[in-house]
């Protein structure tokens, strides 16, 4: 029993410690720019994301629109898979990548 007690004693101090510094314990949604980096890098190059794929298309040259993007990301395309992301990250991606190219 008395391993129980302490396990339990050692999550509420854990907890309480995330509590009382301001550190949430729930996993942060990534942001757009990760997404791009994480996905795309493989075949996309874009400055504003780091990254230097020589497979797809230049993203810093073609400009691509949000709404192209989003149709990219919903969709696929020649070589590119569609994303099953929920409509609000793929038109997070989409907008970030409209704007930063």
């Amino acid at each position: 029993m008395p391993d129980k007690r302490l396990a339990g004693a050692l999550v509420a101090v854990v907890a309480a410690a995330g509590l009382a510094t301001g550190v949430s314990t729930a996993a942060k949604a990534p942001t757009p720019k990760t997404l791009v980096q994480k996905n795309c890098a493989g075949c996309h190059t874009m400055k504003a994301a780091k990254i230097h794929g020589t497979f797809g298309p230049n993203l810093d040259k073609t400009k691509p629109t949000k709404a192209r993007v989003l149709r990219m990301l919903k969709n696929g395309g020649v070589g590119m898979p569609a994303f099953t992301w929920s409509k609000a990250r793929r038109q997070a991606v989409a907008d970030w990548v409209a704007k930063k190219t």
